[in-house]
């Protein structure tokens, strides 16, 4: 073989190899989003859209738009007794086919979870998805809700920066959803970033970058700044992955295999 073409030869076998291995990305399913609406803010249904905004586990923006949707934060049913159900819920209006919980685009969105209830028989919420190969929504679930609560769990296909809309199965009775998971795929780095923020969850204090699936240590400067800052009566009580009172501590040693936000309380 002549030399010149060996060469180039091997120069395509190398780069074909670099594509399929340096340059490939890989992906691990994750838990994008999860709630049980403890951390949302009370209001009642409303004929006028309005938009909740929160954020994703790896800090993306996640935004609900509500119409004729009741939020209720601390609510409760004696009619809700089994072991899925949560205080906290949105309420869909009764007799209302225009109610409706729409989520702003995610770039992936695998699996959806989420808890239903009524108080009553033949109800229940409708779950449809469209992403960017849709021309139009498309139904994943139409099961009636068990009126003491069930668990609806819907894989969501091959999509691209996909929407979700829940709305009222039945034109005449309401339902009521108590808590909700969203999985999507995430691009597996060799390093992740941890974000922090102040205690009123909005201002940044800093970040920095983490070896891929090593142990969190808490950036000794980043608390030390919030509990300087700490008003004379409380005490700073750790770093919180979101704001809400359903927040939840994140202690040192977990294992960072994502990006992460960190909330100081």
């Amino acid at each position: 073989m002549n030399k010149n073409i060996r060469i180039k030869y091997l120069l395509l076998l190398f780069l074909m190899l670099l594509g399929n291995n340096a340059w490939a990305q890989t992906y691990e399913e994750k838990l994008l989003y999860s709630t049980d609406f403890q951390d949302w803010t009370k209001a009642g249904s409303s004929k006028t859209e309005r938009t909740v905004s929160q954020k994703t586990t790896n800090g993306k923006p996640l935004d609900f738009k509500l119409m004729e949707t009741k939020v209720d934060p601390n609510g409760t049913n004696d009619k809700f007794k089994n072991d899925c159900i949560t205080p906290g819920y949105l309420q869909l209006s009764d007799g209302s086919i225009t109610a409706y919980i729409e989520t702003s685009p995610l770039a992936s969105i695998t699996k959806v979870k989420y808890v239903q209830a009524a108080t009553g028989k033949d109800r229940g919420i409708k779950l449809e998805v469209r992403g960017d190969e849709d021309s139009k929504w498309v139904t994943l679930s139409t099961e009636y809700v068990v009126q003491a609560g069930s668990i609806i769990e819907k894989e969501i296909g091959n999509r691209s920066n996909v929407k979700l809309r829940f709305s009222n199965l039945s034109s005449s009775k309401g339902a009521f959803m108590t808590s909700l998971e969203i999985y999507g795929n995430v691009e597996v780095k060799s390093n992740y970033t941890v974000t922090y923020y102040d205690t009123d969850g909005t201002t940044s204090l800093g970040s920095e970058s983490v070896t891929a699936n090593s142990n969190l240590t808490y950036n000794t400067a980043y608390t030390n700044k919030v509990k300087q800052n700490v008003p004379s009566g409380s005490a700073f009580r750790g770093w919180f992955n979101g704001v809400g009172p359903s927040a939840e501590k994140v202690a040192e040693g977990t294992t960072v295999d994502m990006d992460l936000n960190l909330y100081a309380k």
